[in-house]
């Protein structure tokens, strides 16, 4: 993890938050999801399906290419809620994320030529940023 990820500070959780898109697109083409397991709390259900889908989707000889996400801006008023939690409205790009079988048929996720908004929610404890969940911002739609 980067250096200023680790921060309790506006800067940091905008690099964790970064750090995360990074870790989702790793997964996607490693099917390896610890580092997501690692960076996401445990009640995090959203993150609980991620995890899933990576694993469904590299089982039976079967693999992932491309999905790289980017984050095109992310913003926060770096105020924590009166639970703790930091919230930040994250814009991204996907890249066309495909799937591949044994036989190399492949199934493919369309692209959107919109960008994708996530509401991101994390807390920071002594050991650093958690992710609690993200997702659609409630009422997007």
């Amino acid at each position: 993890m980067p250096e200023a990820a680790t921060k309790e500070t506006k800067a940091g959780l905008l690099a964790f938050v970064e750090y995360w898109y990074e870790a989702v697109s790793y997964s996607y083409v490693s099917g390896d999801t610890q580092r997501l397991r690692t960076l996401a709390g445990g009640n995090c259900s959203s993150c609980e399906n991620l995890v899933k889908l990576v694993r469904d989707s590299h089982a039976a000889d079967k693999w992932m290419v491309g999905g790289k996400l980017t984050v095109l801006r992310s913003e926060t008023d770096f105020v924590p809620n009166s639970t703790g939690r930091y919230q930040v409205l994250v814009e991204f790009e996907q890249e066309k994320l495909r799937v591949y079988n044994h036989n190399g048929v492949k199934a493919e996720t369309e692209v959107s030529k919109e960008p994708f908004y996530h509401l991101f929610v994390a807390t920071y404890t002594g050991d650093g940023w958690s992710l609690v969940d993200t997702g659609p911002p409630t009422g997007a739609g």
